[in-house]
């Protein structure tokens, strides 16, 4: 079963922008996959060039997944 089928994904993110903005804070939900289900408070800079940009955007998605495999969740 995926996250977001047992998570309400838009309250999740309601939740994480609270806290962004009491805590200031950035915040990234990712499933298995690496998909981006939540981010809030992100710099453009990554948003608008990284993310969009096919050779950083591979970095980022690793970036974003080395957690999940040295912890050994990964499929």
């Amino acid at each position: 079963m995926k996250f977001s089928e047992l998570i309400n994904i838009d309250e999740l993110r309601n939740l994480c922008e609270s806290f962004t903005v009491v805590t200031g804070a950035v915040t990234a939900i990712l499933d298995l996959e690496g998909n981006i289900l939540s981010a809030t408070g992100w710099q453009d800079i990554c948003t608008s060039f990284h993310r969009v940009n096919p050779s950083t955007a591979v970095r980022c998605r690793e970036s974003d997944t080395a957690l999940v495999m040295r912890l050994g969740l990964w499929d």
